[in-house]
Formats: structure tokens, sequence, C-alpha cells
């Protein structure tokens, strides 16, 4: 019979999986692909299956090799398993944050113990940065996923010793390897160099010193870079010069921000947990030298900021993989904040606030860019639900008053979701590219032309599928076996743009709103628009 002490625990349990289901995949494909991100990696897997090319990740015929190709095989499973939908495209991130999720209750539960796992999950679970990511067609969440598998397959290596754990590492660190390049592994090996060398001792190398398990790194790390490299002898240059060094130690890639870049971008990643954050921060340094899961926690924080800090290129989702540890901190900070009522009402309020942000945003957002809908019946259910229960986060029992507040955060996300859902064609500079892909499917014909100008939004390649004639950028990677199929899908210049408006054929082209007088004046009266979006505009001639 279960014991009063074991009844939280397994209640808390199911409402971690449950509510990390609800979260992460309560229509995940409702909405259109995010322009530029989403809809460029779902463009590439989507022209990868629809040509059985596995090995070469292409965009509208062009190399994009920029990352590997483990989180294009995976979309493309999912569209096998699935069919091609925004649903399929991002549920390899969907089932990685998952993955996440659960991996940081498991090492919190090591670390910490069972009154600050489950918090720490759930703390990570609503952390704004991190559910936005989840629910996103990109390779980060999918690179997170492995190096938090990485960490938790070390952290029971050291703690058990047993080989099955440092081999599940090592594949770990390959499958980062194949998601987004060598970050992943340096994040993890210096990471734990750093936290062993706050504890020298007898065994102080061992965790890397396993042949069978760098052979087992390098099987499925190294081969579809060696092929393809192969194959294509250019790309040498371009995977250590442009993507290895250029990419960390310059600022060739237009990317550069100052040092403190990141400090100022954490809070904002955990804004309504902020509290339990600095409390947990505060509480690991008092117990520094008695807690070695507060010292890999910290490690894991401090490690990573400093190396991309330090970088030449800077984007906010580079340091997702140190949200696992923050949320680690987060959760044992929620277990200190019950001793200090101070504290614990300053965390309530935040998460109020925050929530009121939240709403106050989207409001601003629904003028600036006219959303026809904002607050509908599901939005304002979810509404009432959020104020509900961040009333009881002020005055109920411990593990109810943590409940409350998690399901607060999750009820303002719904809010959210299902306004931006309905309004995703005119969702900022974000604006899915699906309205204006029905609207040319609704009047184009088998034998009709598409093409762009001047640049092209990736996601019309997904909703379309179908051949897109584009500008020739000369600066891009061309790889020399793909000259002749550039040459039949795109065009050098305004004066072949010119003659292909003027053609016989029934041309529709995708032109970006500010560009729309320039090419008026190419078509002449020819031209007339079949759609209007925020940013991008279809004209036709006929």
């Amino acid at each position: 019979m279960p014991t009063e002490s074991n009844m939280p625990r397994r209640f808390l349990l199911v409402f971690l999986l449950l509510v990390s289901v609800s979260a992460l995949f309560w229509r995940l494909g409702g909405r259109g692909l995010n322009e530029p991100d989403e809809g460029r990696y779902a463009t590439i897997a989507v022209q990868m299956y629809d040509r059985g090319d596995w090995l070469v990740p292409r965009l509208f015929e062009r190399a994009h090799v920029e990352k590997p190709p483990l989180t294009h095989w995976l979309i493309i499973l999912a569209f096998k398993a699935f069919g091609v939908s925004e649903f399929s495209a991002r549920l390899p991130s969907a089932l990685a944050g998952l993955g996440t999720v659960l991996l940081t209750w498991a090492i919190g539960r090591r670390l910490l113990g069972d009154r600050s796992a489950v918090p720490a999950a759930l703390i990570l679970l609503t952390s704004p940065f991190f559910f936005i990511m989840a629910r996103l067609c990109d390779p980060n969440m999918v690179l997170t996923f492995w190096v938090t598998l990485g960490f938790w397959a070390l952290i029971g290596w050291f703690a058990d010793g047993r080989r099955w754990q440092l081999h599940v590492a090592y594949l770990a660190l390959a499958l980062s390897f194949m998601a987004k390049g060598p970050v992943g592994l340096l994040l993890v090996l210096l990471t734990m160099i750093a936290f062993r060398m706050t504890r020298p001792g007898p065994g102080h190398w061992r965790v890397f010193g396993s042949l069978s398990g760098v052979l087992l790194f390098a099987v499925v790390a190294f081969p579809w870079f060696l092929i393809l490299a192969w194959r294509h002898p250019e790309l040498w240059n371009f995977f250590i010069r442009q993507e290895l060094f250029e990419r960390y130690l310059t600022k060739a890639h237009a990317r550069y921000e100052p040092p403190w870049y990141y400090l100022t971008l954490l809070p904002a990643f955990i804004l309504p947990w902020m509290p339990a954050f600095l409390l947990g921060l505060i509480g690991a340094f008092k117990t520094w030298r008695e807690s070695p899961g507060m010292r890999i926690a910290v490690c894991w924080i401090v490690v990573p900021m400093a190396f991309f800090s330090l970088g030449g290129s800077k984007l906010p989702t580079y340091i997702l993989p140190i949200l696992p540890p923050v949320a680690l901190v987060a959760g044992y900070g929620w277990m200190l904040l019950e001793e200090r009522p101070v504290w614990r009402v300053t965390q309530s309020t935040i998460l109020g606030l925050f929530a009121v942000a939240v709403v106050v945003g989207l409001v601003g957002f629904s003028r600036r860019f006219q959303w026809p809908v904002l607050f509908s019946a599901t939005g304002i259910v979810f509404l009432i639900a959020a104020v509900a229960l961040l009333v009881v986060t002020f005055f109920s029992a411990r593990w109810v008053r943590f409940c409350a507040a998690v399901a607060a955060m999750l009820a303002v996300y719904g809010f959210a979701l299902d306004a931006i859902t309905r309004n995703d064609c005119r969702f900022a500079h974000f604006s899915s590219m699906r309205c204006l892909a029905a609207a040319i499917r609704a009047e184009a014909g088998p034998g009709d032309t598409i093409a762009t100008y001047p640049r092209t939004p990736p996601g019309v390649g997904f909703y379309l599928r179908r051949p897109i004639l584009t500008t020739r950028n000369e600066e891009e990677l061309q790889l020399k076996s793909d000259q002749a199929r550039l040459v039949a899908t795109t065009y050098r210049d305004e004066a072949d743009l010119r003659e292909l408006i003027n053609s016989p054929s029934r041309v529709f082209l995708i032109v970006g709103e500010r560009h729309v007088d320039n090419v008026m004046q190419l078509g002449g009266a020819r031209l007339r628009d079949i759609y209007r979006g925020l940013y991008e505009v279809v004209l036709a001639n006929f």
C-alpha cells in the first residue's frame, strides 16, 4: 500500500507526464510554419523526401550543408509515418523536448533528490523559450536532447561505473554531432572536465579513456561528412574553414554580439521562474563543497555560457542546451522557497506579471498586424483558468501551489497558441507561407511557372512542392555537380525576369512587398496581384 510520502511523488510523476504530452503536442500542426527558419528546415526535408536523396540536403536545388542531416532525416521519417504536414515537420522537436524534460527529471532525481526533480522538469517545460523551441521545426531542440542524454549517461557513469552508460554517452555525443556539428561534443566534454577539476582524485580522466566508445562515436558521427566530402571535394574547405573556424572565431556570419549578450537573454528565457532560479543559485554556492550535484549543474551553465559568449557568432538558440541545468537549479530553489515567505510571494507575483505581459503583448501584436481574431471562446477559457490558478499559488499548500503555478503558465501559453494559430498568416515577420501558397494553388495549373523576387521565402517549397524559379546568387555554396540543375531552376537578373513576365506562359511571381513597384515596371499592365501578405505579394501575368 502506498505510503503518504510516496503519494505526492506518484501524483507529481503522473502530472509531469500528462502536462508534458499535452503542452508539447496540443495543436502542434495547427499553425503554419514560421519564416524563415521553420520553412527552411521543413522545405529541405520535404525536398529530400520527394527526391529520395538522403545524402545531400538541398534548398531549391542548392546544397544546404551548413547543418548535418540528422534533423532532416528525423523529419523525413515523420513524413513517412504521418504524411507531409506541419505536425510531422515539428514532431522530432516535440519528441526531443519531451525526452529532454524526462531526462531533466532523471538527472534531478539523481543529483538533487525527489523533492527537486519533478519541479525542475516542470519548470523546464514551462520556461517560455524552451516551450517555444520544443514546438518548432528546428535542429536546436534535437541537439539539446542528445546533449542532455550525454550528461545523463556521464553522470551515471561517474556514480555507477557501468560500461553501458559510457557507451550511451558516446552514442549521444555522436548523434549531437550529426544534429549540429561538434558543438554538442565540446559542451559536454568541457563541462565535465570543469566539474572533474572541482574534485580531482584517482580515476580523474577515466571517462575519456574508452577505445570502444571512441570507435562508436567515429562510426556514427563521421561517415556522412566523409562520404559527402569524398564526392564533393570542395566541401572540405567549407566544413573546416567556414563552418568550424569562421563561424566561431570571426564575425564573417554577421552574428556578432557583445560578450554579455547571453547574460541579458537568460533571464528572459526563464522569466516566470527567475526568483526560484536566483534562490537556487544562492543555495548552490552555499553548498558547493557538499553537493556534487549542484556543482555539475552550475558547471553545465557556466561553461557553455562562457564558450558561446567568447564566440564571434551568436544567436539566442545557441544556449538552449543550458536550460536543463538552469531548471535543475530553479527546481532546487523552488524547494527553498517554502522556507521563505517573501520569496514565495515574489515568485507568485512574477508569475502573475508574466501572464499579464503575455496578454498585453498579444493585444499589441493584434493591433499592429491587424489580426482578425484575438479573444476566442477557447482563449477566454484559458485566461479565466490562468487567473484562477494564479490566485491559488498565493494561498494553497506546497504541492498544490506548485501544480497550480505550472498549470497557470500552461493556460497562458494555451491562450497565446490559440491566438497565434488563428492569425498565423499575419504573425509579424514570422508569418507563414501557408496562406500565400493556398492562394497560388487555387489558380495555378501543372504547366504554370512559379518564380520569386528578389528572395525566396523558404516555406513556399514545403507548401507548393513543385519547381520554383529563383534568383541566381553566385555567393552561395554551389556544388560543381549541381551546375546544370541550377541553370534550369534559376534566372540571372532583371532582364531575365522581364522576359519571363512577358512570355506567353502563365507566371506567378512571389515578390517582396517593398519590391512590388519595381516589378510592376518590368511587367507593365500585364501584372495583377492575387494575394497580399504582410511582407510578400503574389503577382500573376494573366
